[in-house]
């Protein structure tokens, strides 16, 4: 009891009841990563040397525009193909059922060519026309086998891209001197750790059939 409780509490004087503190109330559980969750998706990762070709472009753009984003790190670079949805985690169901359809594609390798730089939505994109017949074909047949697999996919809208940094500014097309060219030889599926800027590579696909070009 307080000094103050001590000096009221003499005969004659009735002290208010102190409230009884309540219950706390249960709280659902935080989610992973301050409440951001995770992604998993299929993609076409960039090798080291590609990688690096189209962080330089982003360099060289961020300068140019005075753009205040940053370039995505080379290890997030990728292009993306069928998303699969936001979880809580990594649904380990979503997983293997996934990886079941899409062990039923079967595409040779095949070359891609991204020769300009757009605004795209709120980022700054590499985008192609003719060089990207073989992806759209890809997730094609990605798409087809995610359907007949009964994969929930989020969307069929698809424009295949290489996100190079996220930015309201936008910035006019430009094609490049060099398009950036590489040998596709697999599809991967992908956990995507929001918040911790990492990709971590589930699965791998390779692409054994004949390799052939595809029609844009």
């Amino acid at each position: 009891m307080s000094d103050t409780t001590r000096q009221l509490a003499l005969p004659g004087l009735a002290l208010e009841p102190e409230p009884i503190a309540e219950a706390p109330k249960p709280t659902k559980p935080a989610r992973k990563f301050g409440g951001l969750p995770d992604n998993v998706f299929f993609a076409l990762t960039l090798d080291a040397s590609v990688a690096y070709e189209v962080r330089q472009h982003a360099l060289r753009l961020q300068t140019k525009h005075g753009l205040k984003s940053w370039p995505r790190p080379k290890s997030l670079l990728h292009v993306s193909l069928c998303a699969l949805g936001e979880y809580n985690g990594l649904p380990q169901r979503l997983v293997e059922n996934a990886t079941e359809a899409a062990s039923s594609v079967a595409l040779g390798p095949f070359e891609v060519e991204f020769d300009r730089v757009t605004s795209f939505r709120t980022c700054l994109v590499l985008a192609g026309e003719d060089g990207v017949g073989g992806i759209r074909e890809l997730e094609r047949a990605l798409g087809d086998a995610l359907e007949k697999g009964k994969v929930r996919e989020q969307s069929r809208h698809f424009i295949p891209h290489i996100t190079l940094m996220y930015d309201r500014t936008v910035v006019p097309t430009e094609r490049l001197r060099q398009p950036v060219r590489w040998q596709v030889h697999e599809f991967v599926l992908i956990h995507s750790l929001v918040g911790q800027s990492r990709h971590v590579v589930l699965r791998r696909f390779p692409l054994e059939g004949r390799a052939r070009e595809f029609a844009p």
